[in-house]
């Protein structure tokens, strides 16, 4: 079967490798195309990634081809994906604009790679074309497009759905805005464990010292000063304070 053009190949080669690093290389890898499929198709889903080939022989190879998951997905996005994953790359190590269907989601996870890459050779292709490398410029562009983060007081609502106590202390909420996981750092004196139990799994304020990206104001974290349930008839603007607000800023 040809699948020139939907098949994509991430070639790893270093000097040496770890197991380790190569889980989380390969981790990272299946997440950027799964979220890179999910805006591409536009439905979450509805994709799936099949390996096809896998070699631990120097370089290794991981081989994988995308294949409709749900009905109603058009079959062409299945090269499309493809393609857009590649041209993705090559953009982040060209340029300084954000490649089409890559979320900040993905670009974030792109970082991580092009920074996890430094030391040795990894390059995807689709086989049309000429393989691209993942490199030290497709961190620096993603850095260029999300811009610095900055610190500010404030809150963040979402539902409390991990209590994490090994080491730094630090509840995930999953913001309501954006669907993505906010890390809440909480002091053990000042904000007692047997006093967070009670929020777990519920929909919540935390409030404290936000770090957000620069240009998209996304919050990334938190320092907990205060946690409460989120009330409703107390949370929720009305139409006519909404345009208060929007008057005030005006």
């Amino acid at each position: 079967m040809d699948r020139s053009g939907t098949q994509l190949t991430l070639t790893v080669d270093w000097p040496e490798i770890t197991l380790d690093k190569l889980t989380r290389l390969t981790s990272l890898w299946s997440n950027v195309i799964h979220a890179v499929s999910a805006q591409a198709a536009g439905k979450r889903d509805a994709l799936k990634w099949v390996l096809t080939g896998l070699s631990f022989a120097s370089p290794v190879q991981v081989q994988t081809v995308p294949v409709v998951a749900r009905t109603r997905v058009d079959p062409v996005v299945l090269s499309t994906v493809s393609h857009a994953v590649v041209a993705g790359v090559r953009q982040l190590g060209d340029h300084s604009e954000r490649p089409d269907h890559f979320s900040t989601h993905a670009l974030e996870l792109m970082r991580k790679l092009a920074l996890l890459s430094d030391g040795g050779s990894v390059v995807v292709s689709n086989g049309v074309g000429e393989p691209v490398p993942i490199t030290h410029r497709v961190a620096a562009t993603v850095d260029d497009i999300l811009g610095p983060e900055v610190e500010s007081y404030g809150s963040v609502e979402g539902h409390l759905e991990g209590i994490f106590t090994h080491g730094r202390r630090v509840l995930y909420v999953y913001d309501s805005l954006s669907g993505r996981q906010v890390r809440c750092f909480f002091d053990a004196e000042a904000t007692p464990l047997d006093a967070l139990l009670k929020y777990f799994q519920h929909r919540v304020i935390v409030s404290g010292l936000v770090r957000s990206k620069a240009f998209t104001g996304e919050p990334k974290s938190i320092d907990v000063s205060e946690i409460r349930d989120f009330q409703p008839d107390r949370d929720l603007l009305s139409p006519a304070e909404i345009l208060r607000t929007w008057e005030s800023d005006a």
